[in-house]
């Protein structure tokens, strides 16, 4: 048996590179619109040092908090 059996011909998901993206996605945005991290907060409808957290690559953020930046920033 070789290794496409065993593990698939999909590629690997990387959560570390994950959390990059949503950490260069957050400071574009920010930065782009001129926004604090207290603005950042009220749309993700968490604090400022919640939003700071998840832009800093400090801890990943939830889908409901993702669904809520997708709602305000589209396809940003």
């Amino acid at each position: 048996m070789n290794a496409p059996y065993i593990h698939g011909r999909r590629r690997t998901f990387s959560a570390s590179a994950a959390v990059e993206a949503q950490n260069a996605i957050l400071t574009s945005i920010k930065t782009d619109d001129a926004a604090t991290w207290a603005d950042m907060g009220r749309v993700l409808g968490k604090s400022d040092d919640r939003a700071a957290a998840y832009a800093n690559t400090a801890s990943p953020i939830d889908l409901p908090t993702f669904l809520a930046g997708c709602r305000e920033w589209g396809g940003r």
